[in-house]
């Protein structure tokens, strides 16, 4: 609250007044009086400090207010300025790019037409340098041409010559060398042909074209065989008994197989298991019938092959036989076999051979034959070349063994190229490949099973 100084004036006279009306005027009224004229002028003081402060408050607020206020119309007067400082700068840069474009289209103007003239002028004068060196190249052409010419005529005409030169000498060379070669040949067939006699003489030396026996003879040697015994797991009677002879219709790798396992496939004799190519009879082999398509013949197949081979043998109908007359067969007492038909039916407990056919024993295996076999087997007899047997060295003709087996168990010379081991009816023979091939297609297609 604030005081007037006349209230204040009033105060203070009032205090002294009553210090007076109490009759004790002392210092302590003095004082009083003081201190109450002080105590207002205080209270005033603080009066006005606060109206100062409030004042100031409020100039404060007032300033912020107003700075506020500035600093609002600070902002909007900047971002007016900028905005129409950014616009003044946009038409500047579209001015200056109008400019730029303006004066780039001249530049290019004027170089496209600066490039034409230099175009122009260089078209020009390549072809004038195109005229120029067309023309040298015209007149060199002609010059390279004549001198080709010549030297071509000069190159044909010395050709000629040498080639008659070379004609002559060819015609004399053809004449004396066609001279040579022909006493060459006949040089060569008479060495040939005296090695060979003389090779084949010193083979057939070890071998009998044909062994003379007597009666007593003949049964002892065919008493001794119908008793010898085969080697183990060769025995032909005991395969036959435990086992059902089939064709091989799958490659075996023959290398690695067992000889026992192998000699139960009827198209796989013993004796050309290690032939090459294996299981194929010679004659096929040479014409190239390989041991996976031999292994894949049929019945049918082996009968037409054994057909074939036959004939070359026997010029007979195939369907032929004693009962019709167009074979005559002879009789085991006319033919040199040593084991007769009846004879191979007991080794292998055989019913009786049916009329008109007769047993026969190939490598072991017995075979059925018709009159026509037999008689190609009577002409392989005969062409045959016989091993004598030792009596040491009996072995039962049921015995299926290897050509490498043969040689061993009889001590058997090796043989000359196209020549073949076969065991037939107890003999052992040794025939061409021809012959072999028709016995073995005898017991491939034959075997009496």
């Amino acid at each position: 609250m604030k005081y007037p100084l006349t209230a204040i004036t009033l105060i203070a006279a009032g205090a002294a007044t009553g210090a007076l009306a109490t009759g004790s005027p002392t210092a302590t009224s003095v004082e009083a009086l003081t201190t109450g004229f002080e105590s207002a002028q205080v209270i005033r003081v603080k009066d006005e400090i606060k109206e100062v402060e409030k004042a100031a408050e409020k100039a404060a607020k007032d300033a912020e207010k107003a700075a506020e206020k500035a600093e609002k119309q600070a902002e909007k007067a900047s971002d007016k300025a900028a905005d129409k400082a950014e616009k003044r700068a946009d038409k500047a840069a579209d001015r200056a790019e109008k400019q730029a474009d303006k004066s780039l289209d001249k530049a290019e103007k004027e170089l496209d037409k600066a490039a034409d003239k230099a175009e122009d002028r260089a078209e020009k004068a390549a072809e004038k340098s195109a005229d120029k060196a067309e023309k040298r190249a015209e007149k060199l052409d002609d010059k390279v041409e004549k001198a080709t010419e010549k030297a071509a005529k000069h190159a044909e005409k010395r050709a000629e010559q040498e080639a008659k030169a070379a004609e002559k000498a060819e015609k004399s060379l053809d004449k004396d060398l066609k001279k040579v070669e022909k006493e060459l040949e006949k040089d060569l067939e008479k060495a040939l042909k005296e090695t060979d006699d003389a090779a084949r003489e010193r083979h057939m030396a070890m071998f009998k074209a044909d062994i003379e026996r007597s009666a007593e003879e003949r049964e002892k040697l065919v008493q001794a065989l119908m008793d010898a015994k085969a080697p183990q797991d060769r025995n032909m009677v005991e395969v036959i008994e435990r086992t059902s002879l089939q064709l091989m219709t799958e490659p075996v790798t023959i290398e690695n197989a067992d000889v026992a396992e192998i000699i139960t496939y009827r198209n796989c004799p013993p004796g050309l298991m290690n032939k090459t190519p294996a299981c194929v009879p010679p004659g096929l082999a040479k014409q190239g019938v390989t041991y996976e398509e031999w292994v894949s013949y049929d019945s049918d197949r082996l009968e037409d092959l054994l057909e074939e081979r036959r004939t070359a043998f026997v010029a007979v109908d195939s369907d032929a036989s004693a009962s019709t007359g167009d074979v005559a067969v002879a009789t085991d007492a006319e033919i040199d076999l040593l084991l007769s038909s009846d004879r191979i039916a007991t080794i292998y407990d055989l019913d009786p051979a049916p009329e008109g056919q007769k047993y026969a024993l190939i490598d072991g295996l017995p075979v059925l034959l018709t009159d026509a076999d037999y008689l190609a087997l009577i002409e392989v007899n005969e062409l045959a070349h016989t091993v004598e047997i030792k009596d040491t060295t009996y072995v039962s003709p049921a015995a299926a063994l290897t050509q490498a087996e043969l040689v061993q168990t009889y001590a058997l010379p090796e043989l000359a190229d196209g020549y073949n081991y076969a065991v037939v009816n107890g003999e052992v023979l040794m025939v061409e490949d021809s012959a072999y091939e028709m016995l073995q297609l005898l017991r491939i297609a034959r075997a009496a099973l």
